[in-house]
């Protein structure tokens, strides 16, 4: 996997490339994570598919600025990257926060992408978009404790509350930890607050995941059937047993979602 960096605006993003293939997979992180926090799926789809991963800012491998944490400019970054490396028309992939962003770019560029995978991205049916501080700054705190760990000392934290989290999941979610900017908390202000205008202003076809709101999912049954109703090019996937870290606890199930996902694909 080779990376590389580019500037959008004076901000300093870094992504990392792999794989073969005609067509462009363009993956996008959740909140915590960084681009390598994907286990084997770079390589995994690799073998049909040339992939980017992104860190965006406030994460990785890229810049801290102070400011721009907010959909519009996180999405505008990751456009730049598209149209910066000559992509054609890629499949958008993210989970959570990567999978909200994504879905707000295809509403921002109808054109740019031909297709999003939603892993549980933040579609409430209540906006959090008013955020309040107290629960950002818990979040913040909370953070902070982490990266003053030691890195076994939070390798060990994090295989306690995720037991089912396959080895090569945890050592890049712990380093993706040590390398995140409290400030990108920021973007927990806007998350929730464009989705259903963005799946009505998004013109690809999008496969939306999902899993058990009572095991830590985001999207609820109902959410997803209204998602579905209202527009007739999002399909879905509900894969239980599972919480919002879909891909970590059935890989090979999502594998196999995306991979039939992009068979459909023009």
């Amino acid at each position: 996997m080779k990376s590389g960096t580019f500037e959008n605006k004076g901000v300093s993003l870094n992504y990392y490339q792999t794989g073969e293939g005609e067509t462009d997979l363009f993956v996008q992180h959740g909140l915590y994570d960084d681009g390598l926090c994907w286990g084997n799926l770079p390589q995994d789809l690799g073998k049909k598919f040339r992939i980017t991963l992104m860190d965006a800012r406030g994460f990785g491998l890229s810049s801290h600025p102070e400011s721009g944490y907010d959909m519009d400019t996180m999405a505008e970054d990751m456009a730049t990257l598209i149209k910066h490396l000559g992509l054609n028309k890629p499949v958008l992939i993210g989970h959570s926060m990567g999978a909200s962003l994504g879905c707000h770019l295809a509403a921002l560029h109808p054109d740019l992408p031909s297709g999003v995978v939603l892993i549980d991205p933040a579609f409430r049916e209540h906006s959090k978009a008013d955020m309040n501080k107290d629960f950002i700054a818990k979040r913040v705190g909370e953070l902070l404790a982490q990266q003053a760990m030691t890195r076994d000392q939070l390798i060990a934290a994090i295989c306690a509350k995720h037991p089912n989290w396959p080895d090569e999941f945890i050592h890049p979610a712990v380093d993706s930890k040590f390398r995140m900017s409290t400030k990108a908390f920021a973007i927990l202000n806007s998350i929730d607050a464009t989705w259903k205008d963005d799946l009505v202003k998004a013109r690809c076809p999008m496969l939306l995941i999902t899993a058990d709101m009572n095991l830590g999912a985001i999207v609820s049954k109902k959410t997803t059937d209204f998602v579905c109703k209202n527009n007739s090019r999002i399909q879905s996937l509900y894969i239980p047993g599972v919480g919002h870290s879909i891909h970590r606890e059935k890989y090979a199930k999502v594998l196999k979602g995306i991979e039939n996902f992009l068979t459909t694909i023009n």
